[in-house]
């Protein structure tokens, strides 16, 4: 099974990409390194069960078959040491959608929902759009980001915090929390009974050493109070089918289907889980390899930049493909400092800001593209950096 990750495909009807080419970019100048999609051609077993099932199947109303689910059930297995049955996995359309569902189900308004900051800016948006109240836990940062547990317990000592949406691995600082770590946190959750939502859709895009642990594995008692997301459209780029499943036991379970009972789903398309049972089925060696490049293009960037710009601080990255830099150094306001990048070096990130930074100035930056841009974003990086020392 060949991948070829030195070519992208044409995209067409992309925010990220109309975002650059109102601005007179062209695309094959360089890319956006924003949203938490990418351009690899689709892989070859995904693509032909997707054929196949156009040329075969009835597109009609259809359920998930045993061989969907236990795609699911065997991944997890394999990648996590997680058993799970398929009775506890139910489809959802998203991981954005299930995490707006979850608080409809378990909240109601003005319940005080906690976040860990920064984080995916969905986190909060979904919150206040539901007229909930978003409590932010502020991550510690020196180097690298961590939890302040003395923090954290104040917080739910002097609110009455009843969800906790984690992110795991954390998008944008590219944590992987460790055993000890969730161990941790599921002690206080557990404590001041609170609910865990468990955003675990980058759980495959892990960097060597480190080591995904699915927060619901630790225990029977976590696992009853856990409420796990997951999807195969991150690490296959699939977002554009609508696929996700959330992993729940007991009664969180029965509450989400009574739920439903009174809503308008239906369930998948045909084709969103053909895609999803193939990638999950075949897709470990695509895995493999893709994460060796988005390692790959971690240390690139890294090492270059700390001998060519070392006023950036590169956060190390431990899982997802998404860079985080820290641009405070130089004293710039950060929508200063975009309006330069894009404007006068074409160089498009997502800022620090919408994921809720408060102090300093902080860029994301996507490593899934091929090494070559990864390669002339830097030296884009770099002139704008020689030109701002020789004013």
């Amino acid at each position: 099974m060949g991948f070829d990750f030195t070519k992208i495909l044409k995209r067409e009807h992309s925010h990220k990409w109309a975002a650059m080419t109102k601005k007179g970019v062209q695309p094959d100048q360089i890319v956006p390194f924003t949203v938490a999609d990418y351009d690899f051609e689709m892989l070859d077993v995904i693509k032909d069960a997707l054929h196949k099932a156009v040329e075969e199947m009835p597109m009609g109303y259809t359920y998930g078959s045993p061989s969907y689910y236990d795609s699911i059930v065997n991944f997890i297995k394999r990648h996590h040491d997680y058993d799970i049955k398929r009775h506890d996995i139910l489809e959802s359309t998203g991981v954005v959608a299930s995490i707006d569902e979850m608080i409809k189900v378990f909240t109601k308004e003005n319940d005080e929902i906690l976040v860990f900051t920064p984080v995916y800016t969905p986190f909060m948006k979904t919150i206040e759009k539901n007229d909930r109240v978003c409590i932010e836990a502020v991550l510690h940062y020196d180097k690298q980001y961590s939890i302040d547990f003395n923090e954290l317990e104040n917080l739910l000592q002097t609110h009455s915090i009843k969800m906790v949406l984690l992110c795991s691995p954390h998008n944008p600082v590219g944590r992987v929390w460790t055993k000890d770590e969730l161990t941790q946190l599921s002690t206080l959750f557990l404590k001041y009974d609170v609910l865990i939502v468990s955003d675990e859709i980058h759980g495959q895009i892990i960097m060597k050493p480190h080591k995904q642990i699915m927060m619901a594995s630790l225990s029977k008692e976590i696992e009853e109070k856990t409420i796990t997301l997951i999807s195969p459209t991150k690490t296959f780029n699939l977002a554009g089918l609508h696929v996700s499943s959330i992993l729940v036991t007991g009664d969180l379970k029965r509450q989400i289907i009574n739920y439903r009972k009174k809503t308008s789903f239906g369930g998948l398309n045909v084709l969103a889980r053909v895609a999803c049972e193939a990638a999950f089925t075949h897709g470990d060696d695509y895995i493999e390899k893709f994460n060796a490049l988005i390692k790959e293009n971690h240390l690139l960037l890294k090492n270059f930049i700390e001998q060519n710009i070392p006023e950036i601080k590169v956060i190390d990255l431990e899982g997802t493909y998404l860079q985080w830099l820290d641009f405070s150094e130089f004293g710039l306001p950060e929508d200063e400092l975009k309006d330069i990048l894009e404007d006068k070096h074409s160089l498009f990130f997502n800022q620090g800001k919408v994921y809720g930074v408060k102090e300093g100035v902080f860029f994301r930056w996507n490593l899934a593209y091929p090494t070559s841009y990864i390669k002339e974003g830097l030296l884009r990086l770099q002139e704008w950096n020689v030109s701002r020392e020789t004013k």
